[in-house]
């Protein structure tokens, strides 16, 4: 049984998604100010724990694009190795 990974393919992936975050932006219209209301209070504590989930989903998947990006590294270097073991023999 063989598992062919298209690296390049992978790794293609990985740049369209980090591109993509960069311009993940939280679009929130700041505070609503002189309004004394109930709802305006509310929408400003939500917009503003929006702003926060949004940093942490970035960091997370940030996180986890590096961690994809060494894992794809370390199939290579496996298959490199394998490869070369296979031509001696």
């Amino acid at each position: 049984m063989e598992i062919k990974v298209e690296y390049s393919s992978v790794e293609s992936q990985i740049s369209n998604v980090k591109g993509s975050l960069q311009g993940l932006k939280a679009k929130s219209e700041g505070s609503i100010e002189g309004n004394v209301l109930d709802t305006a209070d509310k929408l400003n504590e939500l917009a503003s724990k929006l702003d926060t989930i949004l940093a942490s989903y970035k960091s997370v998947l940030e996180k986890n694009l590096e961690s994809t990006r060494q894992a794809v590294e370390s199939m290579r270097e496996a298959d490199a190795t394998i490869a070369g073991g296979m031509q001696r023999k």
